[in-house]
Formats: structure tokens, C-alpha cells, sequence
């Protein structure tokens, strides 16, 4: 039980701003595969079958809700984590 709160935490803390948006689960996959593609624009933009100027839309839409810049890759990765947490 600790640890499910521990994640649901974790995910509240740096998903705020993002999870209560409609178009939360879009944002989510597009930072999940932002991070599995190696934070790489083409292969990113390829996986999730949007066009490159859509990626980057979607990423700066994440960057001004979450005041995260998602290019920075440790930065990039801990959003990824807490958005594996938040759907677990």
C-alpha cells in the first residue's frame, strides 16, 4: 500500500497541470514515446504516426502545461517515470 501511494505521489508531484486534461492520455503516450525513442524527434514523430510539426506541438504544449522542459533528458525521463507510476 505504501508503495502505490509512494507512485501515485511521485506522479501528482510532476504530472501536475497534465493529468487533468482531457487530452491526458495523448500527452502521455507522446511522453512516453518521446523518452522510449531516445528523446529522438523522427523516430518519435514515426511511432506515434504524427507528423514531425505535431510532435513538437505536443511537446511544447507539455513544456507550458507541466513548467518542464522535456528536452532536457533527465528532465524528459523523470516525466516518463511518473507517467509509467501514473498508469500503474
Amino acid at each position: 500500500m505504501a508503495v502505490r501511494q509512494e507512485r501515485a505521489r511521485y506522479a501528482e508531484a510532476l504530472l501536475s497541470g497534465l493529468r487533468e486534461r482531457e487530452d491526458w492520455p495523448v500527452l502521455r503516450e507522446t511522453l512516453v514515446a518521446w523518452a522510449e525513442c531516445g528523446f529522438q524527434l523522427v523516430g518519435t514523430a514515426r511511432r506515434l504516426a504524427v507528423h514531425r510539426n505535431t510532435l513538437l506541438y505536443r511537446l511544447a504544449k507539455i513544456e507550458e502545461l507541466s513548467t518542464r522542459d522535456v528536452r532536457d533528458p533527465r528532465t524528459a525521463m523523470a516525466l516518463y517515470l511518473a507517467c509509467l507510476a501514473d498508469a500503474l
